[in-house]
C-alpha cells in the first residue's frame, strides 16, 4: 500500500512539473542585447492586459502594413496602411535601454485621408503614447512596446530583410 502511494506521489509530482513547464513566461533579452538598431517589426496587433485581448489592425493579410525599422538609435521609419495604400513614415525616439522607456518624438507621416476612427488613426494615436519597451524572446523575438502606464501594448515580430 505505502508503495502504491509514494508511485501515485510521485506521478503526481511529475504531472504538476509538467503542467507548469506549459505556461509561457516573458523572457526579457539580457540588457546588452537590446538594441533596436537595424531591427525590423511588424504590427501582430494591439493587446489590452487587463482584457486579455488581441485587436488586429486591417488589413491583416497585408505584410508591409504597420512595420517599424529602428534605423540608429534615434530614428525609425516605417510603413502604414490608409485607403489601400502603403505610407512610409518615420520619427525620432528616445530610449533608455536601462530602464526600458522609449518615446516616440517628431512623427513624420502624412495627413491625406486620414479617418478619425480608422484603424490607421488608432495606430499613430497609439505610438504617441508609448512608453516603454520588452523585447520577448520565447518562441520568435517580440517586441511588446507600452502605454496607457502598461495596461495596454503593441505587440511586434522582429522581420528579416
Amino acid at each position: 500500500m505505502k508503495k502504491k502511494i509514494l508511485i501515485f506521489t510521485a506521478f503526481l509530482l511529475f504531472l504538476a512539473g509538467g503542467f507548469s513547464a506549459c505556461k509561457e513566461e516573458i523572457r526579457e533579452e539580457p540588457k546588452d542585447t537590446l538594441s533596436l538598431v537595424n531591427t525590423k517589426w511588424k504590427l501582430i496587433g494591439i493587446v489590452d492586459v487587463q482584457a486579455d485581448s488581441l485587436r488586429n489592425l486591417e488589413p491583416k493579410e497585408c505584410t508591409q502594413c504597420y512595420t517599424l525599422a529602428f534605423d540608429t538609435d534615434s530614428t525609425f521609419s516605417g510603413q502604414s496602411f490608409m485607403n489601400r495604400t502603403l505610407f512610409p513614415f518615420c520619427c525620432r525616439y528616445n530610449i533608455d535601454y536601462t530602464t526600458g522607456s522609449l518615446r516616440f518624438t517628431d512623427i513624420c507621416r502624412t495627413e491625406v485621408g486620414v479617418q478619425g476612427e480608422s484603424d490607421e488613426e488608432l495606430y499613430w494615436q497609439t505610438l504617441r503614447k508609448i512608453q516603454s519597451f520588452i523585447i520577448n524572446n520565447i518562441h520568435t523575438r517580440e517586441l511588446y512596446l507600452y502605454y496607457d502606464d502598461g495596461k495596454k501594448y503593441l505587440k511586434c515580430n522582429e522581420i528579416g530583410d
